[in-house]
């Protein structure tokens, strides 16, 4: 397990599996499941390195470094922990319900657990298969359907290419404004931000 932790501090992609995962298909080699997460441990594979960690809470079986029920922070922040400054991407799955969500404190958590790790090491963080979580700099992106910008901190943002509402001069978009939504692109999209900010995709439309 430490030689999995040590390797955990240098990799430079990583997955992450949480409780809500239907089903996994992971292209990175190291796996690191929270929780309910540990089902899809890849037993037969075990050319990829994988750990699991958590409460027992939504996983009844064995987990590799169990989690104390009362703690004063989540499973998922425990995870991001272990994760080192080298992991530039990092792909999350199985975190938010394709159903009503019924704890928006788990939600909005997740969120802020993410936003600070790209903050401090800029990483960028999929989560499931429509939100990016982008680390200040420039990004240039491809999209072909509605989208959205979600920021936590007053941040700055351009906004040019192939998008219907752009933004060449940089405005400030204030924590959970609606400034940057409600857009959509149809190619290269170029945005640039001083801090981390959701990309938010809507694939099915506007």
């Amino acid at each position: 397990m430490q030689d999995f932790l040590k390797i955990l501090k240098k990799e430079q992609i990583i997955s992450i599996i949480g409780p809500l995962a239907s089903k996994v298909k992971s292209n990175t080699n190291l796996i690191l499941a929270v929780d309910g997460g540990a089902k899809f441990s890849p037993s037969k594979n075990r050319s990829k390195s994988y750990i699991s960690l958590g409460d027992n809470d939504s996983y009844k079986g064995q987990l590799d470094i169990l989690l104390p029920k009362n703690k004063d922070i989540s499973d998922l922040q425990f995870a991001f922990n272990f994760i080192g400054k080298n992991a530039q991407f990092i792909f999350m799955k199985g975190f938010i319900s394709n159903k009503k969500e019924k704890r928006f404190d788990h939600l909005l958590s997740l969120f802020g657990t993410v936003f600070l790790h790209s903050k401090k090491y800029q990483s960028l963080i999929w989560i499931d298969d429509d939100l990016l979580m982008l680390p200040k700099g420039e990004h240039h992106i491809n999209i072909h359907s509605g989208f959205g910008l979600i920021t936590f901190e007053p941040t700055n943002i351009t906004l040019t290419g192939k998008v219907k509402y752009a933004q060449k001069n940089r405005k400030k978009i204030m924590p959970l404004s609606s400034l940057a939504g409600s857009n959509l692109g149809s190619g290269l999209v170029k945005i640039t931000n001083d801090k981390p900010c959701l990309l938010c995709l809507n694939k099915k439309g506007r």
